[in-house]
């Protein structure tokens, strides 16, 4: 995949946060590259031990800001893509 240097700081073993709604860190991950192509680039992580019961989880990538993801969506796996 082909990302653009504004995105040159993101890639495969980029470690990601884990965050629980409290704000509280709870773990991390590195991103593995899953594929893409000259305008984008996908990544999947994985977070083994999710805590139950959390009302929101948020995933924490470095100087990219926040994204958010029930318990269910993060035990069932989530991936990010990044592009143009």
């Amino acid at each position: 995949c082909d990302l653009p240097i504004t995105l040159s700081d993101i890639g495969e073993g980029t470690t990601i946060t884990l965050i629980d709604s409290g704000a509280a860190k709870i773990g991390t991950a590195m991103l593995v590259y899953s594929g893409g192509d000259l305008s984008s680039c996908t990544f999947t992580f994985e977070f083994p031990d999710v805590p139950a019961g959390g009302s929101f989880y948020m995933v924490e990538l470095p100087g990219r800001g926040q994204l958010t993801y029930t318990e269910g969506e993060l035990r069932a796996g989530v991936d990010i893509t990044l592009g143009r």
